[in-house]
């Protein structure tokens, strides 16, 4: 590769002999270190013997002799090289002035930053952290020999106390920002204030109950309603013969399953509506350059009805080196709305989707499916799914505590076999 370069830089000649005694001639030039290269034979006539091969501008004018004493006829077929180049555009005076300010500009744009990439983030955008570094005079188009990676490292970290690691790097034109996030601990729990009770969401059998602060009001095995107290937030102080001396309100806390029915319908026509795509499309495009916006191409379509496709990216030679111009297309297709219908098992695999869906919902939530009792029943005009699910899940919403003159006798009480 330097050797092609250098040739390249010299410049370098393809020439033709034409020779009753070619060995001669290639001997007389081996003789004289003059390096020939990419030599192939060809077709000469009356008795002459042809070579093609590719020889330095330098020792091309050292052949003279050679050709001279060898009775060779040397003809030169193809110019290559630097030299060549600037022959051919000598003439034209602006060209080289043309391409070394293009040299230039490109050499000026490497030396500041044309992008923030910001990578890592789960709870923070992007935004937000754009906007700090605004405020820390880190932005776009900025020189980077005044970005310091080091400073802002530390000043995010300083700035949102649930990022636990950063490192800022710079990537050509792009300042690349790794971010790490403490997710697990960033809610903290905060300790509720005033007096609550917790009541059962749902009615059902518990089949779980861990009691934190507290009177449990209910026991494993037992069944509740909607509305009933679960865990109540005052608790009775007793002396040592068992009687009640007094109470102590606060916020109860626990958790509490149940084994419970949900019931669930889907139902949905055959005949529906389907968008259709046609062959017509609307394009804009805007532009910004240095930060500023360029409409190229902009306006409504004239068809009634379209979908939007957006695609907005920075211009990069190469993985690192972006130019401070983005690009933004849209393009608005075309289409028509046409009525189909579903064949059944099309409806059949449609039902069974919207399930599978509705169940992946509830596993999210922490829900346990014990038994499935839905079925798909395929009617005239409409496909309808109902059933029941029997499930485990979690229960307990926190409710204001009543009072105790508004609390039925034994309500404070804890169940039997419970303390």
């Amino acid at each position: 590769m330097p050797g092609r370069f250098i040739r390249y830089f010299k410049g370098y000649v393809r020439i033709r002999i034409d020779s009753h005694l070619p060995e001669r001639f290639l001997n007389l030039c081996a003789f004289h270190h003059i390096v020939l290269w990419g030599l192939t034979p060809g077709s000469g006539t009356d008795g002459q013997v042809v070579y093609e091969m590719y020889m330095s501008i330098r020792d091309f004018f050292r052949i003279r002799d050679i050709v001279r004493k060898t009775k060779t006829k040397v003809t030169v077929t193809g110019h290559y090289g630097m030299p060549f180049f600037f022959q051919k555009y000598k003439s034209r005076k602006l060209f080289i002035p043309s391409v070394c300010l293009c040299v230039l500009f490109i050499y000026l744009l490497t030396l500041f930053i044309w992008q923030i990439e910001i990578s890592g983030l789960e709870r923070h955008s992007p935004s937000e952290i754009l906007e700090f570094l605004e405020q820390e005079q880190i932005r776009y188009g900025m020189r980077k020999s005044k970005v310091d990676c080091g400073y802002v490292e530390s000043s995010i970290r300083a700035q949102f106390p649930d990022i636990v690691w950063v490192a800022a790097s710079l990537e050509g034109t792009n300042l690349h920002i790794q971010i790490k996030e403490n997710v697990e601990n960033f809610e903290q729990e905060e300790t509720p204030e005033g007096t609550a009770d917790i009541v059962s969401d749902d009615s059902g059998t518990v089949v779980e109950m861990v009691t934190r602060t507290g009177t449990p009001m209910t026991s494993v095995g037992q069944q509740v309603e909607a509305g009933q107290v679960l865990i109540s937030g005052r608790e009775a102080h007793l002396d040592d013969s068992g009687t009640v001396t007094g109470y102590s309100e606060g916020y109860a806390d626990g958790d509490i399953r149940l084994q419970t029915v949900l019931s669930y319908e889907d139902r949905f026509p055959y005949e529906h509506q389907v968008q259709v795509p046609q062959k017509r499309v609307k394009r804009n495009l805007t532009l910004w350059i240095f930060g500023k916006k360029f409409q190229i191409f902009s306006g409504k379509p004239k068809f009634p009805f379209y979908k939007k496709e957006t695609t907005k990216k920075t211009l990069v030679i190469g993985s690192s080196f972006y130019l401070p111009v983005v690009y933004e297309l849209t393009l608005m297709r075309e289409y028509e709305n046409h009525m189909e219908s579903y064949s059944k098992e099309e409806a059949k695999a449609l039902a069974n989707e919207n399930f599978r869906r509705f169940t992946e919902d509830l596993a999210k939530k922490g829900v346990e499916i014990i038994e499935n009792n839905v079925k798909i029943v395929l009617m005239k005009g409409e496909c309808v799914t109902t059933g029941t699910l029997t499930v485990i899940k979690s229960t307990g919403t926190h409710v204001p505590m009543k009072s105790l003159e508004d609390t039925a006798p034994g309500e404070t009480s804890p169940p039997q076999g419970q303390e």
